[in-house]
This record gives structure tokens, sequence and C-alpha cells, in this order.
């Protein structure tokens, strides 16, 4: 027992953070003053109750030297109300607080008289605790159940198997008798053998809009939430498909996405309603192909049921379309009606996204029909009917590409280019690149680095220098490249919209300041950007980026000092100059961890005294590795003196080294 008394005396912050972790460590705080009527138990534990959401029963033992846990709250893991209780523990032992003893009649310790179960926990438990040595589980233990450990030597089939028909249906009766739903699915059982299932069709429709109606939430901080049960209106469609009721499930199926659009779209959860409501349209969807609708019928129900999923519902549904089922000539129907309805939708351009999103998808499921149909040669009409409206230029330039049909796509690309360069960067970074392919393609390197460098200068990043070097370095001109590069980024003048540029930095900046560099690339006919000139240059962050990723240190070390950083510390440049530079200029990295630590000091907020400790151990290590850790106990003692208010502070301070809780 004493010696179980001194591993929790010795424990440190470290001690419980490998433990628990440091986002569990810091909530528990919180949870201390929860804890109530601390126990010690005989085998040197200790036991309380916390108060939560609600009020839970909490164990804490040493198991060899490792701590572990039992609670009844739902947490899987660790859990920060058995923190809570080793902290209420060492506050106790510090106030010189006697914790007595917890006797064997202990409610906590008494199934009978504890509290429930949280919510989805099994409530048929044997105890709260189950404190077998032979668990070599390396997880928490949680509650000991006598759930599922007999074991089973009949199957439910079996039982029943061996009942005479007067016992199976008194034992069907006296279930019926005590449970509603057994009673109506016995019902319901004769109604579809019998075929009358307008009675079952009405209460399935009642209960969709009365599921449909009820609120879906989840608050993940408290533990709480509504979830629709939708259990049983999957049981009974499962009913009515294996009955062969399968137009009634078609109508359903309708009435439930519609219903069920509505109820997601006003949803607070994490896509479990969603997920419910796709599974009980998966078995709709295997109504479909046998339901009286004609083959070209069923396809466009189901084309219009993946139009009006705007949540992703039906992402689960496998293989809604097999091709046993349907033929060219069904989908060829399809086609027509998709194409009619593409023609009936206004063609102006439009910034309503919404509209251009149900055009695009339209478009989506008429190119799938056109495929489908063997009518390939239509698909390209199409794209260039509908790549001015709703901007599918990319796919445009594929299919002519594919078709080899090289000079339209070029021209396409570029049009397109223009078209979405200012409003939809992606769609025009993306034209951009099919440019480049096909300048290499043709076997066009230097064209092909042009492209690279557009990209560069549109949007200036190590990734799009990178890209840039690589092309350049194919077509032998990377040296005179990377100088116009670099000097863009001090300048702001893009070198590829003049015959010739002279860079204007200053020597050692690492590239070269002596004389003119002429740019060495062709003109890739693409229109500049105008909001260039509205950038910050000198681009310093790009610059700093570019010299780490060349081991220039020195010259990253000196544009980083050479600005006026204002709000350096929120810039992530920062602490990733230093973990870059640590091993070359040492100094260095510890002059911007130190600030970048007191920074976070500076908020007064316990989870920023973690961020700082992360910095603080990084100085650590830098002077561990130069085998002098006094200059780095003199700081933390300095920061120690400065914030000696900071109760939360000092605490993450003793944990950097290595103190034991009770030292503070």
């Amino acid at each position: 027992m004493a010696k179980q008394k001194k591993l929790y005396e010795d424990l440190s912050f470290d001690d419980l953070k490998d433990w628990a972790g440091d986002k569990i460590v810091g909530r528990a705080y919180g949870y201390k003053k929860q804890v109530a009527d601390l126990r010690r138990t005989a085998d040197g534990g200790l036991l309380a109750w916390v108060s939560g959401s609600r009020r839970y029963a909490t164990k804490v033992w040493i198991k060899g030297a490792r701590l572990e846990s039992a609670c009844t709250c739902p947490y899987w893991a660790t859990c920060k109300h058995a923190v809570a209780v080793v902290l209420a523990y060492l506050d106790a032992v510090r106030a010189k607080t006697v914790i007595p003893e917890a006797t064997a009649a202990d409610p906590r310790l008494q199934p009978s008289n504890s509290p429930a179960p949280a919510d989805d926990e099994d409530e048929d438990e044997a105890s709260y605790f189950d404190d077998d040595d032979d668990d070599a589980s390396d997880e928490p233990r949680r509650f000991a159940s006598t759930s599922g450990k007999r074991k089973k030597s009949e199957t439910v089939h079996e039982i029943l198997t061996n009942m005479s028909r007067d016992e199976l249906v008194n034992f069907a009766a006296s279930l019926a008798e005590g449970d509603r739903k057994i009673a109506r699915t016995i019902i319901e059982h004769r109604d579809l053998a019998g075929g009358k299932i307008n009675k079952i069709i009405k209460e399935l429709r009642a209960d969709i809009e009365d599921l449909t109606s009820q609120p879906a939430w989840r608050d993940n901080w408290r533990g709480r939430g509504e979830i629709p049960d939708y259990s049983g209106v999957l049981k009974r469609l499962h009913m009515l498909l294996k009955a062969g009721h399968v137009d009634a499930l078609v109508d359903i199926g309708e009435y439930l996405l519609e219903l069920g659009m509505r109820q997601i779209e006003q949803s607070d959860d994490e896509g479990e309603t969603a997920a419910q409501i796709g599974e009980c349209l998966e078995v709709v969807f295997k109504a479909i192909s046998s339901s009286s609708l004609a083959p070209p019928e069923q396809i466009i129900w189901m084309i219009d049921a993946f139009l009006a999923d705007g949540y992703g519902i039906l992402d689960g549904v496998e293989n809604p379309f097999p091709a046993r089922r349907y033929s060219k000539a069904d989908w060829s129907a399809v086609a027509d009606e998709m194409r009619e309805r593409l023609d009936s939708l206004p063609v102006e351009e439009t910034e309503d996204s919404n509209q251009r999103y149900k055009r695009k998808h339209l478009m989506d499921w008429t190119i799938t029909a056109l495929e489908k149909s063997g009518r390939t040669g239509e698909l390209i009409a199409l794209l260039e009917h509908e790549a001015p409206i709703i901007f599918c230029y990319g796919r445009l330039v594929d299919a002519l590409i594919q078709a080899r049909r090289i000079d339209e796509a070029r021209r396409w690309a570029y049009e397109g280019y223009a078209k979405t360069r200012k409003t939809y960067a992606g769609i025009a970074a993306g034209l951009v690149d099919k440019l480049r392919e096909l300048a290499m393609r043709e076997k066009q390197p230097l064209l092909a680095a042009a492209f690279r460098g557009h990209e560069f200068f549109e949007g200036p990043s190590l990734a799009a220098y990178k890209n840039f070097e690589k092309a350049s370095s194919s077509a032998k001109v990377w040296q005179a490249v990377r100088n116009c590069a670099l000097a863009f980024l001090e300048t702001g003048r893009r070198p590829d919209g003049a015959p010739a540029v002279k860079p204007t930095g200053k020597k050692g900046d690492g590239y070269d300041t002596t004389e003119t560099q002429l740019w060495p690339l062709p003109s890739t006919g693409l229109l500049l950007s105008e909001t260039m000139s509205r950038r910050g240059f000198p681009d310093t962050d790009t610059l700093i980026d570019i010299a780490l990723y060349e081991k220039r240190n020195g010259d990253a070390i000196g544009l980083y000092d050479s600005v006026s950083r204002r709000t350096v510390l929120l810039d992530p440049i920062a602490p990733r100059l230093a973990d870059k530079v640590q091993q070359t200029h040492p100094d260095a990295a510890l002059k911007i961890w130190r600030s970048v630590a007191e920074f976070h000091i500076a908020q007064t907020k316990p989870k920023a005294y973690v961020e700082a400790a992360g910095y603080l151990r990084k100085m650590k290590k830098v002077h561990e590795e130069l085998g002098d850790l006094a200059p780095w106990h003199a700081y933390i003692a300095q920061l120690r003196e400065q914030h000696k208010p900071k109760r939360r502070l000092m605490e993450v301070l003793a944990s950097l080294e290595g103190k034991r809780i009770l030292d503070l």
C-alpha cells in the first residue's frame, strides 16, 4: 500500500499526459472541483463520484507502474473524470487531508445501488469495475459485464425449431402481449402474406412523416444528441421487398427522399440520419428494376433521385444501373430525355452557383447516358455547347485531345482560361496545366517551362518554384530562369511580360545581380494577372522558403531579420524557419522559439501554455545538443518568476523539467 501511495505522489504531468493525452489532462482541471467522496480502496486504488452531465462512478488504480482506470461515463478510453480523481487526490495529499478507505458496501462497488450506466453502455453489469489481473489488454478497463459471457449452445432458430406448434404459438403470443412492436410485426406479416398492404403503407408513411419531423442533432462536447431511429422503417421496407410489393416501395421511396432531404437540410448531426435514410433508399433501389415502370423510366427515376440528393444520401448505393438490366436502346431514350431537359434550361450566363450546379449534374448524367448508349460522337458537341455556360472547359479539352483534335483542344483551353481566370482560378489553373501537357506532348520543353513559369508568377510558392525548376532544368535554362524568378519575388516585375529583366536585389540574396538576365522562355500567349500589383513585394516568406529549400540558411535568416515582423509570432514562417536552421544556426533558432513561446504565454490561456511548451522543449533539445542546459534552466526560472501567478503555466513548466505534480 505504501509503495502504491508513493507511486501516486511521484507522478509528473508527463506521466498524466502519457496516460491520458494532453487534451484530456487539460480538460480534467475543470473537473477537480466536481470530484466528491474521494476514497482509497483496499487494494490501493482511488474511488470517487465525479459530476459531469450526470454523476459517474470513477476508479483509478496502479497496475505494475501503470495507471489504469474505469468510469461509468461513455468515453471509451482514459477519461477526464479519471484524471480529475488523480489531481484531486494529489491536492488532498498536498493539503494533508486524510482520505478514508472505501468499505465493501460502498455503493459505487455495488451494482444494485449504483447509478444507471451511460446511455451507450450495456445495462446488464455484474459490477462497475473488473480488477481481474488476468486481463492483459493495453486498453483502460471498462465495465465487467455478464453480457456475452454465457456460451450459446443453441441458436435461436434451433430453439424455435425444437418447440411444438402449441409451444411456439403460446410463446409468440406471450412475447406479443409484452411488446407492441412484436405484435405489430406479426400482424403485418399476416397482412403481407394475404396481399393486404394498404394499412401497412399508410402506417409506414405516417412513421416516415413522424421521423422526418424530428430534430437530428449531436453535441459531442456534452455527449448528448437526438438521432431519429429509422430501423423500423428499414425493417418494413425489407418486408415489402421480400413480399414482392415493389411498386408500393417505389412510391414510398419518393416520399422518403422528399421528406428526408428537408430533414437533413436542417439537421446538425454527423451524418447518422443521412446514412439511415440512405440505407432505406437502397432497398427501394433494389425494387426499381422489378417495378412496373418501363426500363428507361426506371433509369430516369434513379437519376432524378441522385439529382435531388444534395447531401450524399445515396453515396452508399452500389451499382444502381447493372448493365444486364438495361440495353443501349434504354439508355438512348434516357439520353434524349436528359438532352431535352438541358435544352429547356436557360442558357444565359449566371452567377447563381446552385443553378450552375444543377445544370452541371444534369449534363453529367446526359454524358453518362450517351456513353452507355454508344452515342459518344455527340459528346464533344454537347460539351462545346455547355462549356461557356457551366465552364466545363477541362472536360471538353480532354475529349478533344482523346479525339486527336489537338488544335481545337488548344483553342478551347485558351478561351476557357480567358473566361475563368478572374473568377474561377482553379478551373483556369487546370487549363494552363493542360496546355503545358500539350507542349510536352509536342516536344516543346521551353514552352512547357514557360507555362510552369506562368503558374509561378500568378501564384508564387515553394511548390510552384519546384515545378518551375524541374521544367526549366529539363529545358536546360534553369540558371537564367532562377535569377529572374528570384528577382520577381523581390520587385514584383514579371520577366515573361518583357524581353529582359535586370534583377535588383542585394548581393548575397541567392541570385546574380551583376548582369542583365535575358528571359529565355517563349511567350505562353496567356493574359497576365491584373491583381499582381496589389500583392506585397518583396515576397519575403516565399524567398525564405526557397532559401531553406536550397539550403541557404544564412540567407533565410537574413531575409527574416530584414522585415519588421509586427505579428510575426502568428506567422508559421517563424517556427518553420527555426526548425530548418537549428543545426546550422542554433542561436537564431533559439531566438525565434523564445519569441514564439513568449507570445503564446502572453495569451494567458491554458491552451496557449501547452503551445508554448512545445517551443520550450525544442529549445531544451538544442541546449542539450550544445552540451549546456544551464541557460535553458535559467530561462525557465526566469519565466517562473515573471509569471508566478499563472498556476497552469507553473504546471506546464514543472512538466518540462520533469518535476512531480506535488512539487508545485
